[in-house]
């Protein structure tokens, strides 16, 4: 799992700052307190600064499942110590106030306790199928409510082994009758056996047409490999297991689906980065031969690629994305998902339109990171084409 220079500062910072405020609040401790409060401090350092320059080398997908719930305990470790620090400014701040100071702590720390429980154990194991509506005033008569069903960011690694998980996905998506699914990028971590033993799961979804473009962690970047040849090797692999799941893989690229008389272009691009050394996107070459005027679906992982380059072609009515995770963290209010995603994408979870063209945003299956989801399910994505 690949760690940012500026999160590894942001994290030694946090540590440095509540554990040099605890050791000033045990002062009067006995020695053996100041020491396992030293302890803690060291070994988090140490093993941030093991994940910030060794890690990154060991190309293991057990490993980063095992650095994401490293990363929970640090948080159910330091979290906590925050909270704690806080009330005692406020005891110190309103000497009068301790009891119903202590009574509000407890209920905050208790809460906290319970969300990171909630949120790791039993909410990303229970889907919510998101059933939306597009109007297209353009779309082929004959395709009105053509039914498709998204999946994306799936990161079967963040839950190995859990086939029962992975069957459930598969049985609802039997179950809505859908005329297209499209899988819209992250199906691994970072490593192609992240899929093996899934080939039987994935097979036996019930639709004709399965198509599937690559995202982010699909390409193996967030390791450093032995030689150029491993990680090309890695990556065909991936390639090669979505055709074992019955997934046809779209790479810079477009095919045609018929119906009755009408027709459009679904096109496939790779995953778009903003830096064009890390661009894998060739929009133009995917759209190459596509007649003026046919209608257009897109499947791009990034839902940035959206606004940087897609709006500019006005054929394309409907894009669909993933990535944002909304964050893995949100609630819905009035219809609405609120989610820190806002502060790092502009479009995170949902629909959006621009004049005739419509961005659907799905939020994923899976978690990276941390192993968490706060206040949002995974998601099934059901979106229903309509003429009018």
């Amino acid at each position: 799992m690949k760690l940012y220079t500026e999160v590894y500062l942001i994290l030694l910072l946090m540590i440095f700052l509540t554990d040099y405020f605890m050791h000033k609040q045990l002062k009067n401790r006995i020695l053996i307190y100041k020491i396992f409060n030293f302890s803690i401090s060291t070994f988090f350092v140490l093993a941030f600064t093991w994940i910030k320059l060794f890690s990154i080398h060991i190309n293991n997908h057990k490993l980063t499942l095992i650095l994401m719930w490293f990363n929970l305990l640090f948080l159910c470790i330091y979290i906590p110590k925050i909270i704690v620090l806080i009330f005692i400014f406020l005891k110190n701040k309103f000497k009068n106030q301790h009891i119903a100071l202590n009574s509000v702590q407890y209920m905050i720390l208790s809460a906290f306790i319970f969300i990171i429980f909630y949120s790791s154990i039993i909410t990303p194991f229970q889907f919510r199928i998101i059933k939306t509506e597009v109007i297209l005033p353009t779309l082929p008569s004959s395709f009105n409510d053509y039914k498709i069903i998204q999946l994306s960011d799936i990161h079967l690694g963040s839950k190995p082994f859990n086939k029962v998980f992975y069957k459930k996905i598969v049985e609802l998506i039997n179950n809505e009758n859908a005329d297209l699914v499209v899988f819209t990028g992250d199906m691994v971590n970072n490593y192609a056996e992240e899929m093996t033993g899934y080939e039987d799961v994935f097979k036996q979804i019930k639709v004709t047409n399965k198509y599937a473009i690559l995202g982010n962690h699909d390409y193996g970047d967030y390791s450093i490999w032995e030689t150029k040849q491993a990680k090309a090797k890695n990556l065909n692999n991936i390639k090669s297991n979505f055709a074992a799941f019955g997934f046809n893989l779209l790479l810079n690229e477009h095919i045609f689906l018929h119906a009755k008389k009408d027709s459009f272009a679904l096109i496939g691009v790779e995953n778009y980065y903003k830096n064009p050394v890390k661009n894998y996107a060739k929009l133009d070459k995917a759209l190459a031969g596509i007649k003026k005027n046919t209608f257009q679906l897109l499947l791009t992982h990034t839902p940035v690629h959206w606004e940087k380059e897609v709006l500019k072609h006005k054929e394309v009515k409907l894009t669909l994305s993933g990535h944002t995770h909304a964050a893995q963290m949100g609630t819905k209010i009035l219809g609405k998902i609120l989610s820190p995603a806002v502060f790092m994408y502009k479009q995170f979870n949902g629909l959006y339109t621009i004049e005739e063209q419509n961005l659907y945003v799905s939020r994923g299956i899976g978690y990276i990171g941390l192993p968490i989801l706060i206040g949002l399910n995974p998601e099934i994505s059901v979106i229903t084409l309509k003429s009018k």
